[in-house]
């Protein structure tokens, strides 16, 4: 490993750590290994089934979900009913806690890179706030949404990859492979191909791409896997309703999730002008490809692409939490332009020494006062978000209880009484008489969780039980050293901010 990538890994190492034990905090809590909703049609009827009496196939694995083909997804849950011998929703959310931990703190490398190391610092202090707050506790509470996180790693990927990279050179094409990856894991994956048309477009426009037949090639091609990507995304008559309905409709939808999290057209505008400021001086004063802006810009591509097919897709609730982990990518990327322009950009220099000179003027007593209430401001936001999203995940908590027991009480009687007749969400599917025959098919019944049945594991699986045992065992302590972990990354997160403050202190003296 290289300096520079131990000096990243000082940085990002306790972002990973705080937000894997936040989620593994709300897990703990909330969490439940019942089934719950599309699991036990996607999961339970649709791949565990035919996969255990030996009928599955590419088809089984390629099929749509919705609007999706969520193959790496599938490959996920299928590898996870063989290492732990059952159906457990809860081991699933702990590895999928993993994933989006890890693939949040590998967007965070990329933008760290070319930062020095006070704007660094100040990178990783927002990341570990911003990321740790639980806006998507939807996805973290549930073994089934993976694909979301799936969707942000290949794409991340792909995007980093293929910016700058020359037509049909290596990382080009690495980026191609992994566009298609994020495209089998979400249907919004499409948005790669779009975001590198889109970049590669403006780089053969502004200068700094060379207009060569190979070059307007590759941008047919992106265009090309773009327009075919789309045209193979099922349409679902039921979901009609949820798309947006005119332009007005779409409008409204596309500045809530522009300006999430808060929303409205000035809000969006403003949260997005470090972004848009660095579209403007591409145009203007083109940098070379090896420049980071292209990689920036490629990332705002991309996300821009996802507001596009949120606003349309689903108008109806497009801020909702299991989006919500995709829209975080908003605030971090302007941040990290923010401290992009603030360093790189020249004409920057002239506004920032005159900042610096009337923060000097207020005297050291004011810019303490100043400095405070900046951070009780912030606190304060902090605060109030975690606490929103704590109640309605404890909520979801509450009611995957009260299904729990429903379940659990028809699995022993046989009773429908237990699942008809009830409130909204207090049994884990929308259908009792459905919900009924897939909960007592033999095959499904034979790897639910014991939590549920209160029989023995199954017996039907490849893996010795001693090794199944064993991944289990280390899931679920997993879950349960949230504590530790956690107390880990603050500890290293505080011992990075002193380190740092000190330098700071000396340069200034």
């Amino acid at each position: 490993m290289t300096d520079e990538s131990k000096r990243l890994l000082y940085y990002t190492l306790p972002v990973f750590l705080v937000v894997l034990g936040s989620k593994l905090l709300f897990i703990q809590l909330f969490g439940s290994n019942l089934p719950f909703w599309d699991q036990w049609d996607a999961e339970g009827a649709g791949l565990f089934k035919p996969y255990l009496e030996g009928t599955l196939g590419p088809e089984h694995l390629f099929a749509s979900h919705n609007e999706h083909r969520i193959l790496f997804t599938r490959l996920l849950e299928l590898a996870m009913l063989e290492a732990t011998g059952v159906w457990a929703p809860r081991l699933e959310m702990a590895v999928n806690a993993g994933l989006q931990s890890f693939f949040q703190t590998a967007l965070l490398w990329i933008l760290l890179r070319p930062l020095a190391d006070r704007h660094r610092l100040v990178l990783t202090i927002f990341a570990a706030i911003f990321l740790t707050i639980p806006f998507g506790w939807e996805n973290t509470l549930s073994g089934f949404q993976s694909q979301f996180y799936f969707l942000f790693g290949f794409s991340i990927l792909a995007l980093w990859l293929s910016a700058s990279a020359p037509a049909f050179g290596r990382n080009w094409l690495g980026g191609l492979v992994a566009g298609i990856a994020a495209y089998f894991s979400l249907s919004s994956g499409a948005m790669v191909f779009a975001a590198l048309a889109a970049i590669h477009g403006f780089q053969l426009v502004a200068g700094p791409r060379s207009r060569t037949p190979k070059e307007i090639a590759g941008l047919v091609l992106e265009a090309a896997l773009f327009v075919c990507a789309i045209s193979y995304v099922a349409h679902i008559p039921a979901h009609e309703r949820l798309q947006a309905h005119g332009l007005l409709d779409f409008l409204g939808a596309f500045t809530d999730v522009a300006g999430w999290p808060w929303g409205g057209i000035v809000l969006a505008i403003l949260i997005n002008a470090p972004l848009l400021s660095i579209l403007y001086k591409s145009w203007r004063e083109p940098h070379p490809l090896s420049s980071f802006q292209w990689t920036l810009l490629a990332f705002a591509f991309w996300l821009g692409g996802q507001w596009i097919t949120l606003a349309y897709g689903r108008a109806a609730g497009p801020t909702a939490s299991r989006y919500r982990d995709t829209l975080l990518l908003g605030p971090l990327l302007n941040m990290a332009a923010v401290l992009y322009l603030a360093q790189f950009e020249t004409w920057r220099n002239k506004s920032l020494d005159l900042y610096r000179k009337r923060i000097s003027a207020l005297g050291p007593r004011r810019t303490r006062i100043a400095a405070g209430f900046l951070v009780l401001v912030v606190a304060g936001v902090v605060i109030a978000g975690y606490t929103d999203q704590y109640l309605q995940a404890s909520e979801r908590g509450y009611l995957l209880q009260v299904e729990t027991g429903n379940v659990k009480a028809f699995l022993r009687t046989g009773d429908m009484g237990h699942l008809e007749n009830k409130p909204d969400l207090h049994i884990p599917y929308p259908d009792p008489q459905r919900l009924a025959r897939l909960a007592t098919d033999p095959t499904i019944l034979s790897v639910l969780h014991p939590d549920l049945t209160g029989r023995a594991f199954s017996d039907r699986l490849l893996l010795p039980h001693w090794l199944t045992e064993s991944v289990r065992f280390l899931l679920s302590a997993l879950i349960q050293l949230w504590g530790p972990i956690l107390l880990a990354g603050l500890v290293l997160l505080g011992r990075l901010l002193l380190r740092r403050t000190d330098r700071l202190r000396e340069d200034a003296t």
